[in-house]
């Protein structure tokens, strides 16, 4: 899941999501992550660390 779209976005935004750094955002050319993606890994995020899903 976390290279299912180029660039580090991914792994950023699971990092994000388990509060181990401050903000997912990428500089360009480097793009953030699809709404999408972004669901998943929230899911797994919130099963691996028994966090509340967001919404």
């Amino acid at each position: 899941m976390l290279f299912a779209e180029p660039s580090p976005s991914p792994i950023k935004h699971w990092l994000w999501r388990a509060g181990l750094i401050d903000s997912p955002e990428v500089r360009l050319p480097m793009t953030p992550v699809s709404d999408t993606l972004a669901a998943r890994i929230d899911q797994a995020v919130a099963a691996a660390y028994r966090l509340p899903a967001s919404t």
